[in-house]
């Protein structure tokens, strides 16, 4: 107990304090590390302390870091379209918040679902409704990384896909004819994939625009709603 007490005051406070200050004063973006990082193991030593020490704590470790990513994607997203044209502070965090968030995020999602390993079909959907909210992510912040990470998950799925195609025609073997035929179905949805993606990056502007005016709609009527309530 006294071990994690140390960790959270001579360790993880001082580390978000000094973050902050140099953020301040020395307008350094890669402090966000030390900012995003602090709090969640404040949380975790936190929970250590009240929980069973004997217990199973993978349960907990994997649904905080899920929605603590989630989390992080949706309140930088949010702000990002909310104030529009950020400082060039904001703009240089905005790299380090895509690369943190944005992987754990990523990771989070396969340790959760299981996939590619699982064969559950609702595993497999959750995991394909990440691909939207990723893209979604990645124009709101106006990052390229998440839109990698939905393309990974795309040919991931495209995969799933073709294996599915595959077992139907010929079931669970996978000889020479078997192969043969997945890495047609495959190739052909990567190109599919490749298109989109072409047709994507020459109209990319508009697009974006659209999404984060929509967006940008959406944060103002909730906001419009919630005075609304409060003035009634």
């Amino acid at each position: 107990t006294a071990q994690y007490w140390s960790a959270i005051f001579l360790a993880c406070v001082p580390m978000i304090v000094i973050a902050a200050l140099v953020l301040y004063f020395l307008r350094m973006p890669g402090t966000f590390t030390s900012l995003y990082a602090g709090p969640a193991f404040i949380i975790i030593l936190v929970y250590l302390l009240a929980a069973d020490h004997n217990g199973d704590h993978r349960p907990f470790y994997k649904w905080f870091l899920t929605t603590y990513a989630s989390l992080g994607y949706v309140v930088f997203s949010a702000y990002s379209i909310a104030k529009g044209d950020l400082s060039e502070l904001a703009e240089n965090m905005k790299d380090w918040i895509a690369v943190l968030v944005g992987l754990l995020f990523f990771v989070m999602i396969h340790i959760d679902t299981e996939v590619p390993a699982t064969d559950g079909a609702l595993a497999w959907i959750a995991y394909f409704l990440t691909i939207p909210l990723q893209m979604l992510f990645s124009v709101a912040m106006r990052q390229v990384l998440p839109l990698v990470f939905a393309a990974i998950a795309m040919f991931v799925c495209a995969w799933k896909i073709a294996r599915e195609i595959t077992r139907a025609m010929f079931g669970d073997a996978l000889g020479g004819e078997e192969t043969i035929v997945l890495l047609a179905i495959l190739a052909l949805q990567g190109i599919a994939i490749i298109v989109a993606a072409i047709a994507y990056a020459a109209n990319r502007p508009k697009v974006d625009e659209l999404v984060r005016t929509a967006l940008f709609r959406c944060l103002r009527r909730k906001q419009d709603a919630r005075t609304a309530e409060i003035t009634v």
